[in-house]
Formats: structure tokens, C-alpha cells, sequence
């Protein structure tokens, strides 16, 4: 199965004077080998349009491809960073609906065993995350950005 992706590549220059440029790939065949990829970045770079000469004539010894999550995990974690800049803490049942989006998000079903019966917080913890019990992944990703913007709009952030 070919799937074609989107993929960004800096180009770093000189790291003394920070002179960075990013590229984008469109269409990258993700059966390829790296080092396939890596042949087609400098077949590129070399006739690429609008890259100024000190990029497209030089010899890259080093190449680093960085993987940034995009679409709903992107979204996922920067909902995750937002949340814990509201300007007021969330009431406490908003707060255990973040928690157990976040746990069913990011691990999926309860893997654990209920707390015992003196830890109330753990206790509530484990119960509000229960609930979401087969929900997918995907759906509480989706749902906790949701929460996350409301409570963004409500208490600021």
C-alpha cells in the first residue's frame, strides 16, 4: 500500500548565524527507504525555486528529519498544554471530564485496579474514567479539544 504524506525538512545552513529554511515535501511515498528520501531532498534542493545559492550549492553531510504530529494528535496536544493555563482552576467534575478524556485519549480502556477505599481523589479519578469505557481513542481526543475550548471561553486561557 503507497500512502502519500506531507513532510518538512530544515535545512540548517549555519548554525552560527541561524540561518535555517524549511522545505516542504508533498507526496512522499512513506514505502520509500530514508535514504531514498534523503536522494530526493538533494535532487531537489539543487533546482528548487525561490532557495537562495548558499542552500542549493551546498554538500549537506548531515540530515535530520523531525517528525511533528499533525491533524487531531497536534490539536490533542495543544489542548493538553492550554488547559493548564486557564486563569481559574475548573470545577472539580469539569476537571475529572479533562482527566478522563485525557487517560481514554491517551491510553484508552481503565487499566488499573480501583483505588482503595481512603484514596477519595484516586477513587474519583478511576470512576470518571471508567465511564468512558470503549470509547475510541480518536472520539476522546476529539471530545477532550472540545472540553478544553469550552473551558477556555468560561475560565479564560
Amino acid at each position: 500500500m503507497s500512502a502519500g504524506a506531507v513532510l518538512t525538512v530544515r535545512l540548517v545552513r549555519s548554525f552560527e548565524h541561524r540561518n535555517f529554511r524549511p522545505v516542504v515535501f508533498h507526496s512522499v511515498n512513506l514505502e520509500n527507504t530514508v535514504l531514498d528520501f534523503m536522494q530526493l531532498v538533494r535532487d531537489d534542493i539543487a533546482t528548487r525555486p525561490g532557495l537562495p545559492p548558499p542552500f542549493r550549492k551546498y554538500a549537506y553531510d548531515t540530515m535530520k528529519i523531525i517528525h511533528q504530529a499533525h491533524g487531531a494528535k497536534a490539536q490533542f496536544d495543544a489542548a493538553a498544554e492550554a488547559v493548564k493555563q486557564l486563569k481559574v482552576k475548573p470545577a472539580d467534575e469539569e476537571m475529572l471530564q479533562v482527566y478522563s478524556l485525557f487517560k481514554q485519549a491517551s491510553v484508552g480502556d481503565v487499566n488499573t485496579g480501583r483505588p482503595g477505599m481512603f484514596d477519595f481523589t484516586g477513587k474519583a479519578k478511576w470512576d470518571a474514567w471508567e465511564k468512558q469505557k470503549g470509547k475510541s481513542k480518536e472520539d476522546a481526543m476529539s471530545e477532550y479539544v472540545s472540553l478544553v475550548d469550552q473551558l477556555k471561553e468560561k475560565y479564560g486561557g
